[in-house]
């Protein structure tokens, strides 16, 4: 055996938690109504309620593309073929909650959005309902709620459950994760993996940013 080598970096001291919400259909009727997603389009400049410091950003806005990425400020991209992360798609933070070539094929498809509570614990959510372009999955639709919090600046996507079997609304040909501003840091959770459990009623991912 040599040496004993350098002792390494102290770890993180600050409290990390992970919250698996629901947010049930009660709450949703005052929630602001986006009908239409259209093919390959964003939804810009949707108003936190607050101002979100994380990931590079210091925002009061964020924005959502139809293919299943939110992008904290108003630089989106509506590129339908996903990547591993980092990616180049924008400068902005971006969650990549489900990242994939998605579609609205009528009143099924839609995003919600409202905040909730008082400062300095005010939570944004964001519902999205989108089905894949392929009909591989027929009519099953990617289901999510995106949280944002004040304050702590948690950012947890929920996602509803799936069709059984279903791979591809599972995740198999997705990108989830979160990058930093111009992609300088990323956390990659699967990229063309269906880690979604189409048996759970709920599962969620968690990310928080670094003090």
């Amino acid at each position: 055996a040599g040496p004993q080598g350098p002792v390494g970096p102290e770890g993180p001291t600050g409290i990390i938690a992970s919250l698996n919400t629901i947010f049930s259909g009660e709450y949703r009727s005052g929630c602001s109504h986006i009908e239409s997603l259209v093919d390959d389009t964003c939804q810009l400049n949707i108003p936190l309620g607050f101002t979100f410091n994380g990931f590079g950003a210091s925002v009061s806005s964020v924005s959502v593309s139809s293919n299943g990425v939110l992008f904290f400020g108003g630089n989106c991209s509506t590129q339908f073929s996903n990547t591993a992360l980092p990616s180049g798609l924008s400068s902005n933070p971006a969650l990549f909650f489900f990242w994939d070539d998605l579609f609205d094929f009528g009143g099924g498809e839609y995003v919600e959005y409202a905040t909730f509570g008082s400062a300095p614990g005010r939570v944004f959510y964001l519902y999205f309902r989108n089905r894949l372009l392929s009909s591989v999955c027929g009519s099953e639709a990617v289901q999510a709620m995106i949280s944002i919090h004040e304050g702590s600046n948690l950012v947890t996507t929920t996602y509803y459950p799936s069709t059984p079997g279903c791979a591809a609304i599972r995740g198999s040909a997705a990108t989830l994760g979160i990058q930093g501003s111009n992609g300088a840091s990323a956390v990659l959770v699967g990229f063309n993996v269906p880690l979604l459990d189409d048996n759970a009623n709920r599962q969620s991912m968690t990310f928080r940013p670094p003090n």
